[in-house]
């Protein structure tokens, strides 16, 4: 009975031995790696986002996009939001459309130089001349071409809307076959609020103006006149008076200007004038632009 005694004690002591190992190694599992991987999910993922925050500002080394997108990039920024409100505050930048009627002349080319030296454009409003072969290089320099008539010759052209088409047909035709295009802009001799086309045919620029819409064509008025075929004591506008004049009439107003001066063989004042004219409104910051059948039209009140 003793040795059984014996043996049972010992084997008490044996698994409470065990016991206390496996307890042991539990501990040292909570305490060694085995920890780590018990821990929620969330700790590793607040260190990641802090990691991501260290590195968000250079989010704010954004190239700001152009005005007419940057309300788009402030709702997707808040960051933004000052610099696309200080550019939509900004007005427009106002245009200037540079025009020429009664040519071609001897002078075109020399009109065509300025232009080309100072890297503007302009709209040449036509008429059938000699110098008809210019056409293709006012074409070939990237300007516009607009009808102004064949004749110009107010008693022919105004007599009826007969006359008037006949001879605007006519130098179309001339435009067309020069440079190879159809011109989609006019301009009425005398603009469309002439009062001298009464003396020929009662009420004709009303309808002229109804049957140019029905043509597809688009007329175009000026806001701005130069003054070149002006006189003041017996003389034609120096180029002085034509650079003042310009200068008054554009500080009168808020708007685009479409400043009508002339192509014509006398026109030396306005053609020494032009360097300026371009350098006065680059100085006042317009953008030059040429007239096209979408551009928004200055036109005249009709009075007949």
């Amino acid at each position: 009975m003793k040795i059984t005694y014996q043996n049972k004690k010992k084997r008490i002591l044996l698994e409470l031995l065990s016991i206390s190992i496996g307890i042991f190694g539990v501990c040292l599992f909570f305490i060694g790696g085995g920890f780590s991987s018990m821990l929620p999910a969330s700790v590793e993922v607040t260190e990641t986002t802090t990691t991501v925050t260290t590195t968000a500002p250079t989010t704010t080394t954004t190239t700001l996009p152009a005005p007419t997108t940057s309300t788009t990039a402030a709702a997707n920024h808040d960051s933004v939001k000052n610099e696309s409100v200080h550019i939509d505050n900004v007005a427009p930048r106002r245009r200037v459309y540079l025009t020429f009627d009664d040519g071609p002349s001897k002078l075109t080319k020399d009109f065509l130089a300025v232009l080309k030296k100072h890297k503007v454009h302009g709209t040449f409003f036509v008429i059938d001349t000699k110098y008809d072969h210019e056409l293709d290089n006012i074409f070939r320099s990237g300007h516009v071409i607009g009808l102004h008539s064949a004749s110009h010759d107010y008693k022919d052209i105004y007599e009826s809307t007969k006359s008037f088409w006949k001879d605007m047909d006519k130098i179309a035709d001339i435009v067309k076959e020069n440079t190879g295009q159809d011109a989609e802009i006019i301009r009425f001799p005398g603009g469309g609020s002439n009062t001298v086309s009464r003396k020929y045919s009662e009420g004709i620029m009303q309808r002229l103006v109804a049957q140019s819409e029905k043509r597809g064509l688009v007329y175009f008025d000026w806001n701005c006149d130069s003054g070149d075929t002006w006189f003041e004591n017996g003389k034609p506008f120096s180029e002085k008076k034509i650079l003042k004049n310009i200068k008054e009439s554009v500080e009168k107003r808020e708007d685009d200007i479409i400043l009508l001066m002339h192509d014509r063989y006398d026109m030396t004042n306005t053609l020494e004038a032009l360097p300026k004219i371009i350098k006065y409104f680059k100085k006042q910051g317009f953008v030059f632009d040429v007239l096209t059948k979408d551009t928004p039209p200055v036109r005249h009140k009709v009075v007949n």
